[in-house]
């Protein structure tokens, strides 16, 4: 596949408000380490060619062992210490790259619940626009408050994105821009690209695209990850049984009573919990033909 691409995972923050024992991105979740998550979507990406892990300088050959333990070839993988600043370890990245790739996505740690079919849409359109990011659109009303947390202002949503991760460019719109405005701080790579002049195309991205910050963000994924799958399954059916004068009928553990054989008609009707797998009767009835006794 031509335009394969490179992704850079920056994962050298210390994580201080999980408040933890450890950076977060090491965290466990659903039984694995948060970047362990992060890193197997972009494996099970086809158009991603090269992995390069930006870990905490001291952390790389813990990074690599997690990998091993965890089944993931290191063979298209790289792990490198970061620097003191998110863009300073994708910089760090971005110096790795193979020279024979064009495109390079950026991606979070710390956001496990990525899947490769967003990194796919994101690559699509880094290609074919130069640079794209994955967001979604706000929902909230926003609101703008002053020093003394009074309301000043209700912000207008209508054209605001919450921006995600990935985001991707061609390699040289990103090695430009950090060549003229590297020494700025900027929170993503589309804050750099837009002050380096250069348009940012927006795809559509997930909501459970989350970013590990606290702890209530570790519990919502987790919860998201357990989530049950279920089917719900509505069938028809059709049974026949032969009735005895003056014998009871009992339906679905109902009693209808008496029953003529000649004159009834039986009506049942029931529904399957797709929950614990047991029939419930919902109704059960019988009535005479017209002018019968």
């Amino acid at each position: 596949m031509a335009n394969l691409a490179a992704a850079i995972i920056p994962a050298a923050g210390s994580g201080t408000r999980m408040k933890a024992a450890m950076p977060k991105q090491y965290l466990r979740l659903a039984g694995k380490p948060i970047l362990i998550h992060t890193v197997s979507a972009f494996i099970s990406c086809q158009e991603i060619s090269q992995i390069i892990i930006v870990v905490p300088s001291g952390r790389q050959s813990e990074t690599e062992t997690l990998l091993d333990n965890h089944q993931l070839s290191r063979k298209k993988i790289s792990v490198i210490a970061g620097g003191v600043r998110r863009q300073d370890s994708v910089l760090a990245g971005l110096k790795e790259v193979d020279p024979d790739i064009d495109i390079v996505l950026v991606h979070d740690g710390a956001r496990p619940l990525i899947s490769p079919e967003l990194i796919s849409r994101c690559y699509q359109e880094t290609a074919r626009s130069g640079a794209a990011i994955t967001a979604i659109p706000v929902k909230d009303t926003l609101k703008k408050g002053n020093s003394d947390n009074i309301v000043v202002d209700t912000i207008d949503r209508n054209a605001l994105w919450q921006a995600q991760t990935p985001q991707g460019a061609r390699k040289e719109f990103l090695l430009e821009a950090y060549a003229r405005l590297g020494t700025n701080d900027f929170t993503d790579e589309s804050s750099l690209l837009e002050q380096a002049g250069i348009g940012v195309q927006l795809v559509v991205g997930a909501e459970s695209n989350i970013k590990i910050t606290r702890p209530e963000d570790l519990e919502l994924a987790e919860k998201i990850m357990s989530k049950p799958y279920t089917t719900m399954r509505i069938g028809h059916g059709f049974d026949a049984h032969r009735y005895e004068t003056g014998r009871k009928l009992v339906l679905g553990g109902i009693e209808i009573g008496l029953v003529n054989p000649c004159t009834a008609r039986i009506c049942w009707i029931s529904r399957r919990n797709p929950w614990s797998g047991t029939s419930e009767s919902a109704r059960a009835f019988w009535s005479a033909w017209p002018g019968s006794t």
